[in-house]
C-alpha cells in the first residue's frame, strides 16, 4: 500500500501549487496570532505559529529554489518552547530565507503567562515583616513556569524580595579565599560557602529557592548564587557550585557606604509594593500590594528561537545559513541562571541558551530591526561556528544580562567564530540582574566588526574583547602545553584583529569597578578601535575609557583616533607591549582618585606595567576645559607589590613618542606647561601648545575642522560619522532616565 508516500506528494503538490499562486503575492507564508496552523498560511488563512511556518518552509525548499519570504503579523506569539532551526532549515547563498514583519505591523514573541486568582493573605508565611500585614497576597505558581527569577506588571519588572543589606563578617586575604593553608583546611571552603550574622535571614525550609546575591572580594563581579542549604547552628550557607572568588566581604568592605551581600526571593525582604518571592514547595508565589493584583505574568523560557548546527568533534561544524529575521520583537524572557562558573570575568559559561534568541553553528545569517526588551537573560548570542552573520539596526534594552554575546570555543580548540558584523545597534540598561555582563561580549572571536552603535547606560564594561577566562593557567595546542602568561597570539586566543569603530558610549560602567568602556583583556594581538566618541563617564570606580589587560597575552592593540570626554577616571591604560595611542583626543580626563592607585585615576594616560617595549604614543592631543584640572600622565615608577616581578618593569625609554600636546584654557588656577614637565620628569614627551580646535558646547565636543592644527599632521575626525545611522528609527532613539546606584543597590 501507497497511503503514507500518496499523503507526502498531495502534500507537496500542494505546496507546489501554492508557491505558484503565491509568487506575486509579497510573502510565501503567513503568521499571525489568530490564525491556526490548520490552516495553508495564506494571506487570509494563515498559519498560527512560527515553528508550523518553519516546517511549512521546509517542504517549500523541496520545491522552490529562490528566496522565500515569511510574513508575521501583528499581535502577541505567546511561546511555550522554543523554536528550533536545524540544519534542515537552512538556506543558502542562492536561497535566503527570512522571517519579517509585515510593514507597519508589530509581531510580538513572548513566553509569559498570567498569574491570577490572587486572594489576601490573612495569616502573615514565616519571615514576612508585620508591617505588610493587610498587603499581602497569593496565587498559585502558573503551571510550567518553574522557579521564576523575574516577574511582570505589563512592561514593568517587578522588585524581587531582598533583604536588608548587610557586610559578611568575614573578610578574605585574597581574592580566592585565605592564603594562609591552616585557615584553608580548618573553615569551609571560601568559594561555595558564606558566614551569615544571625537574624539575616529564617530557616523558612525552602533555602533552595533563595539566592545570595553578592559582591564578593573583588569590585568588578555580582553573583546571583543558588542556594543548596542553610545551617541554622553555624549560619553558614552553601552555594550550588564553587565560584571563582570568595564568598566574603569586599576589599572595601561597603560599595560607597552601601553594604555589599543580600538574600533574594525570600520572606524577609517584603517590605514595599511590587515585591515578591515564590515558594516552589507549595507552588505559590506572594505579592505585596496595595489592592488586588491585576496583570501579573510570569516568563517560561529563557530562549525563544535556536538557529542550530551541528557540533563535530575533531571536524568542521555543520551550519546553518542564510536565515534572516526582521522587524520582530523579542521580551519578557526569564533570567538565566548559572549552574557552574567556569571563567573568571565572564558572567556565564561557555555554550550555553542564555539569550533570547541564540545563532550556533550559523554563517551568514541577520537580525535586523529587531527589538530585545524586558527579559532576564541576553538578547542575542553567536557560539562557536559563528560567521560572516550580521546584528543591525535592533533596539536592545532592559536586559539582565548582555545585549550580544559573541563565543568561540575555549582554548586549545579551533578557531571558528569569526567575521561577525554588529553594526548601528542603540543599546542601554543592560546588565540588570547580572551587572558585569558587558553590553557587547566578544570571547574567543575574532575578526569581527563592531561599529556605529549606541551604548550607554550599562553597570559595567562597554565593549569588552577576552580570550579565556579559565582558572588554569596552562592549556593543550598541538600536543605541547602553553603557558597563558606566554602564549603567542597565533595560540587559542581566537579574539584578535577585531576593528571596534565609530561607536558612541556613554555613561558606562555606572555600578561596579575597575571596568571600562572599552576592556580588552588575554586576548589575541591586533585588535583596534579606533574614531569612538567615549563622554560622560561619571562612574566613581571606573579604571578608565579604554584599557588593556592581561601582560604577555593582550598585545599589539591600537587606539586611533577615539574622542575621550569627561571621564571621570582617566583616559587610556595600557599593560603589555606593542600597543598603540595615535590622533586620540582627551578632553576634560581627570583624575579622581590618587595617581599612585593601581585602580586607576592616572589622568589622561597609563602605563601601569610592562614589558612596554614597542609602545607607540604620537600625535595624542590633551585639553582641558577652565573647569577641570588636567593630570599628568603616569608611568607608575612606584610600582605596588602587585605588579613588581621579572618582565613586569615599565620601560618608558623603550617607547617611541611625538608630537602628544596638551594645554588648558586658562582660568587662573591651572598651568599646563607645568603638567606637561611633571610628566616630562616621568618619561613621557608631553609638550605644552594653544590649541584652539577643540572646544565642548552643550555638553559634547566641538572640534574647527579648518583650525590649522588638522594641517600639521594631527587628524581630524568627523564626528558626524560616530554613532547611529542616520536612518536608524527617532522612536528606537529615545531612552529611559538615567541609572543610579540606587536602582541597584536598594535595600
Amino acid at each position: 500500500m501507497c497511503i503514507a508516500p500518496c499523503a507526502r506528494y498531495v502534500a507537496l503538490l500542494s505546496l507546489l501549487t501554492y508557491a505558484t499562486v503565491a509568487s506575486s503575492a509579497s510573502y510565501d507564508f503567513y503568521v499571525s496570532p489568530s490564525g491556526s496552523d490548520k490552516n495553508p498560511g495564506t494571506r487570509d488563512a494563515p498559519f498560527g505559529t512560527l515553528d508550523r511556518a518553519r516546517l511549512a518552509v521546509r517542504e517549500l525548499k523541496k520545491a522552490k529554489k529562490s528566496d522565500i519570504t515569511v510574513g508575521l503579523r501583528d499581535g502577541r506569539y505567546m511561546l511555550r518552547d522554543t523554536v528550533v532551526f536545524s540544519v534542515e532549515d537552512t538556506g543558502s547563498p542562492k536561497q535566503k530565507i527570512t522571517y519579517e514583519a509585515i510593514a507597519g505591523e508589530t509581531p510580538v514573541l513572548t513566553s509569559e503567562l498570567p498569574v491570577e486568582d490572587w486572594s489576601m493573605i490573612k495569616v502573615l508565611p514565616k519571615g514576612v515583616p508585620v508591617s505588610v500585614k493587610g498587603s499581602i497576597w497569593g496565587a498559585a505558581l502558573p503551571q510550567g513556569a518553574g522557579r521564576i527569577k523575574y516577574m511582570f506588571k505589563g512592561d514593568k519588572v517587578l522588585p524581587r524580595s531582598i533583604t536588608k543589606g548587610f557586610i559578611p563578617p568575614v573578610r578574605y586575604e585574597g581574592w580566592c579565599g585565605w592564603k594562609d593553608p591552616v585557615q584553608r583546611k580548618t573553615t569551609p571552603e571560601p568559594s561555595q560557602y558564606m558566614k551569615v550574622q544571625k537574624g539575616i535571614i529564617s530557616d523558612w525550609g525552602n533555602v533552595t529557592d533563595m539566592e545570595l546575591v553578592i559582591m564578593p572580594t573583588c569590585d568588578w563581579k555580582i553573583y546571583n548564587l543558588p542556594l543548596v542549604s542553610y545551617d541554622p547552628e553555624t549560619t553558614y550557607v552553601k552555594g550550588a557550585f564553587t565560584s571563582f572568588y570568595a564568598l566574603g566581604a569586599s576589599k572595601k568592605r561597603t560599595w560607597d557606604g552601601t553594604p555589599t551581600a543580600w538574600f533574594a526571593n525570600c520572606p524577609e525582604g517584603m517590605f514595599k509594593e511590587g515585591n515578591w518571592y515564590v515558594n516552589t514547595r507549595e507552588g505559590k508565589i506572594y505579592l505585596v500590594a496595595a489592592r488586588k493584583p491585576e496583570g501579573i505574568t510570569v516568563p517560561t523560557l529563557i530562549e525563544y528561537v535556536r538557529v542550530s548546527g551541528n557540533t563535530r568533534q575533531g571536524g568542521d561544524d555543520e551550519v546553518v545559513e542564510n536565515l534572516h529575521f526582521k522587524g520582530l520583537v523579542f521580551t519578557k524572557g526569564k533570567r538565566y541562571t548559572w549552574d557552574r562558573e567556569i571563567a573568571q570575568l565572564n558572567w556565564a559559561t561557555t555554550d550555553v541558551s542564555s539569550a533570547l534568541l541564540r545563532f550556533r553553528n550559523t554563517r551568514n545569517c541577520s537580525v535586523k530591526s529587531c527589538r530585545f526588551e524586558n527579559s532576564g537573560a541576553d538578547g542575542i548570542s553567536l557560539d562557536l561556528t559563528s560567521q560572516d552573520n550580521r546584528i543591525e539596526g535592533n533596539h536592545i534594552r532592559r536586559l539582565g544580562c548582555t545585549a550580544v554575546s559573541l563565543a568561540g570555543y575555549l582554548p586549545g580548540a579551533k578557531d571558528v567564530n569569526f567575521s561577525n558584523e554588529i553594526i548601528g545597534n542603540h543599546i542601554h540598561h543592560t546588565g540588570e540582574a547580572y551587572w558585569g555582563a558587558p553590553a557587547i561580549s566578544i570571547c574567543q572571536s575574532g575578526r569581527n566588526r563592531i561599529a556605529h552603535n549606541l551604548i550607554h547606560h550599562v553597570p559595567y564594561n562597554g565593549v569588552r574583547v577576552w580570550g579565556t577566562g579559565q582558572k588554569r593557567s596552562t592549556f593543550i595546542e598541538d600536543g605541547k602545553v602553553v603557558t597563558l602568561s606566554k602564549a603567542a597570539e597565533n595560540v587559542p586566543l581566537h579574539s584578535r584583529d577585531n576593528v571596534i569603530e565609530y561607536n558612541e558610549l556613554h555613561h558606562v560602567v555606572e555600578v561596579l569597578g575597575d571596568g571600562n568602556a572599552f576592556y580588552v583583556g588575554k586576548s589575541g594581538g591586533h585588535n583596534i578601535y579606533r574614531y569612538n566618541y567615549i563622554h560622560h563617564m561619571t562612574g566613581t570606580h571606573a579604571s578608565a575609557a579604554m584599557r588593556t589587560d592581561g601582560v604577555g597575552t593582550a598585545k599589539n592593540i591600537s587606539f586611533i583616533g577615539n574622542i575621550l570626554h569627561n571621564v571621570n577616571k582617566g583616559g587610556l591604560v595600557f599593560k603589555g607591549e606593542g600597543h598603540r595611542a595615535i590622533n586620540n583626543i582627551f578632553v576634560d580626563c581627570f583624575a579622581a582618585g590618587s595617581s599612585k592607585s593601581w585602580e586607576g585615576g592616572g589622568g589622561w594616560f597609563e602605563i601601569r606595567c610592562g614589558p612596554s617595549k614597542g609602545t607607540i604614543l604620537k600625535n595624542n592631543i590633551f585639553y582641558a576645559t577652565a573647569n577641570k584640572r588636567p593630570t599628568f600622565m603616569n608611568a607608575q615608577v612606584n610600582m605596588p607589590s602587585r605588579f613588581r616581578g621579572k618582565g613586569l618593569e615599565i620601560e618608558v625609554e623603550k617607547t617611541t613618542q611625538r608630537g602628544n600636546i596638551c594645554y588648558a584654557k586658562a582660568d587662573g588656577k591651572t598651568d599646563a606647561k607645568a603638567v606637561a614637565a611633571k610628566s616630562r620628569k616621568q618619561g613621557f614627551k608631553l609638550e605644552y601648545r594653544k590649541i584652539t580646535a577643540i572646544s565642548v558646547a552643550g555638553g559634547r565636543v566641538v572640534l574647527n575642522p579648518k583650525d590649522k592644527l588638522w594641517r600639521e599632521g594631527y587628524e581630524y575626525i568627523d564626528m558626524s560619522r560616530i554613532g547611529l545611522p542616520e536612518d536608524f528609527p527617532k522612536a528606537w532613539r529615545k531612552y529611559d532616565p538615567v541609572m543610579s546606584m540606587k536602582k541597584y543597590f536598594n535595600h
